[in-house]
């Protein structure tokens, strides 16, 4: 998955009017969360602006960059979620890894994208890169991922495992990527008018 095929994605599934499915790609490429993880994006925590995550016995947090908190609270408001879960099915009921998948798999004619490429895990790939291309950090990513130093290749971890992702996330804030200042899921989407793509 490349950063243009994931903005044509999201370009196609807001051209079709699926704005939450948008989202949900937007949300996992821009914090490089896991499909499974999608349960702790409620709106008590966004408007926190912060997610808060325990999942294969790890906790972590991921801050979220004010333009995507904006636009999930946005989505909420439209559309009447004022608590709970935000990706959910018309029943009311969270969204699983086969519903969003399925959706997904929908937009690659529109979109482009060969299907072999349209997993949700991709996006989350996709967020791996470019965190690391940025700001080299090998500890951080480990910490926003979830991963164990072994998984990442990586044997040195230090004290403050919550407050480095947390400064990484500050310094892209304050950095050009595309010329465009953005927060690090915007190293992703930069603040592309879909309507250009």
């Amino acid at each position: 998955m490349t950063e243009k095929e994931c903005r044509k994605l999201i370009a196609t599934a807001m051209a079709e009017g699926k704005e939450q499915l948008a989202l949900c790609i937007e949300t996992i490429a821009c914090t490089g969360i896991r499909i499974s993880e999608i349960k702790y994006f409620t709106v008590e925590r966004v408007k926190s602006g912060k997610i808060e995550i325990y999942n294969k016995g790890k906790y972590r947090r991921i801050f979220l960059p004010k333009v995507l908190q904006r636009k999930l609270l946005s989505y909420c408001h439209n559309n009447q979620i004022a608590e709970g879960w935000i990706f959910v099915t018309k029943n009311g009921k969270l969204k699983d890894r086969s519903n969003i998948w399925r959706e997904m798999k929908r937009l690659k004619e529109k979109a482009g994208v060969a299907e072999s490429k349209i997993f949700p895990h991709n996006f989350r790939h996709l967020f791996a890169r470019i965190y690391y291309k940025v700001t080299k950090d090998i500890t951080g990513l480990a910490d926003l991922l979830g991963h164990s130093k072994h998984q990442c290749n990586e044997n040195i971890y230090s004290n403050y495992r919550n407050s480095v992702p947390k400064r990484s996330w500050i310094r892209l804030s304050n950095r050009k990527y595309w010329n465009v200042q953005h927060n690090i899921c915007y190293v992703v989407y930069g603040q592309i008018n879909f309507r250009t793509i």
